[in-house]
């Protein structure tokens, strides 16, 4: 073998090397909560209930991660719920996206991180369902939700009938952690 060669042959094998011997390096960058260990109450702020006035120097009363109170102060709470000072704060309730492809996409410029419609016989596909093609990963959900949306209506696209919407939660590990309903009418 000419000296040429010999040299290239080395070079390519050391480069299939390293190559192979680079680890795949993913990562996820969202931020998943623990579950709730203990009562949380947020005391002291106005509170803004979905229905009804405001209650200024009011509390929210969290237990698993479901709101169990709303009221106005004083009130006594049993031990172990830990009490959050909110003073000349406000809560609101969480928002709901009502029509999204949140999941379904993330860089616009990069046709492989689209998922939002299906590949089907002229347009129709009626089984599809959004959730499942939801990418938990995604860096726009924590952007989303740290503005105030807990929640989004999630909508294929493309063609006459692109599926069915769903409804998810901006929060959990896979697609069925965040589905709250998978199935909220027919897109036509």
């Amino acid at each position: 073998m000419s000296r040429f060669l010999m040299s290239r042959w080395r070079i390519g094998t050391i480069g299939a090397a390293l190559a192979s011997a680079t680890p795949a390096l993913a990562q996820d960058l969202v931020h998943k909560a623990p579950a709730q260990q203990e009562p949380i109450a947020i005391v002291g702020a106005t509170i803004h209930p979905v229905s009804g006035p405001a209650i200024a120097n009011g509390y929210v009363l969290f237990t698993k991660g479901t709101i169990t109170e709303v009221g106005p102060l004083p009130r006594t709470f049993a031990a172990g719920v830990r009490q959050v000072d909110a003073k000349a704060r406000h809560v609101y309730p969480g928002l709901i996206g009502p029509y999204t492809q949140m999941g379904l996409t993330e860089i616009g410029a990069v046709r492989a991180s689209h998922d939002m419609s299906e590949v089907g016989f002229a347009g129709i596909t009626p089984e599809v369902h959004a959730s499942v093609s939801i990418n938990p990963d995604s860096t726009l959900i924590p952007v989303t939700r740290v503005n105030g949306v807990l929640a989004a209506a999630v909508f294929p696209t493309g063609g006459v009938i692109p599926g069915r919407a769903s409804l998810i939660r901006l929060e959990g590990w896979t697609y069925e952690d965040m589905t709250v309903r998978p199935d909220c009418g027919l897109i036509v």
